[in-house]
């Protein structure tokens, strides 16, 4: 059922696509003959200048709408949610620059389409252009701007190993009246797991010591665990490993990382 519903939304798309890229040509052509009648009323130009005007800004103006204004972006759907209740699905899509987004099954049937839609040569040039483009927007400096004492703020000097040593430390110091209660067997191995913790330098070490201590944690924890949603699922969905394109439109990108 899904399958199917996915193949209507993908058919969809492609329609509305197709007849939006119809519109954009259509549009684009009448405000080159505009263009041209602009060029021709003026005497002193040359009839070769006036055609020249007209297909320059034919040519800009479709490659304007195409891209929705602002880039183009080609990524890969790497997993997916499956439809729970009222929630539809999700499509988890990573593009080819590192960055990463989810996407209802309307959109990702429509970003499929489009890439299947895509000459090669223009997947090409596509490919040869986010290459070349620096990926400065991607790797912004973080700034905790949550936190209105700047004292407080994370800065880059707090993701040394030493500085994330001594916050898990101060973690642990903070639960660890909680894990003195006889039920928990953190006591036993606390001694071997602080040594751990001394000698920890990399982010793999210090995330497995945090995981240890989240365990322990955990066996204080009377409720349930609480689960919203099943987990991201691999396999089961024919868009999986699919190709896709995306369009954003200027300034878009950037609103959505902030």
């Amino acid at each position: 059922r899904v399958s199917r519903s996915f193949d209507k939304a993908a058919a969809e798309a492609a329609a509305r696509a197709e007849a939006k890229e119809a519109a954009r040509a259509s549009e684009a052509a009448a405000k080159a003959v505009h263009v041209a009648e602009r060029a021709a009323a003026r005497p002193k130009r040359a009839a070769a200048e006036v055609a020249a005007a007209a297909v320059v800004a034919a040519a800009a103006d479709t490659a304007k709408a195409r891209d929705g204004g602002g880039g183009t972006m080609l990524g890969r759907i790497t997993r997916w949610l499956p439809p729970d209740g009222e929630d539809g699905a999700l499509f988890h899509v990573r593009h080819d620059d590192g960055d990463e987004e989810d996407l209802d099954e309307e959109e990702a049937a429509a970003a499929v389409a489009a890439y299947d839609d895509t000459p090669a040569h223009e997947l090409a040039e596509i490919c040869a252009r986010l290459e070349a483009k620096p990926q400065i927007a991607r790797e912004r400096r973080y700034e905790n701007k949550a936190v209105r004492s700047k004292a407080a703020r994370a800065v880059a000097a707090s993701l040394r190993a030493e500085t994330l040593r001594a916050e898990i430390g101060d973690l642990e110091a903070e639960v660890w009246p909680a894990l003195q209660r006889p039920d928990c067997s953190w006591e036993e191995g606390r001694r071997k797991w602080l040594r751990r913790l001394q000698s920890a330098q990399l982010p793999a070490d210090q995330a497995q010591l945090l995981l240890d201590l989240e365990e322990a944690v955990h066996t204080l924890q009377a409720a349930p665990d609480l689960v919203e949603r099943k987990p991201w699922l691999k396999t089961g969905h024919e868009a999986i490993k699919q190709r896709a394109r995306r369009f954003f439109r200027e300034g878009e990108e950037e609103e959505e990382g902030e």
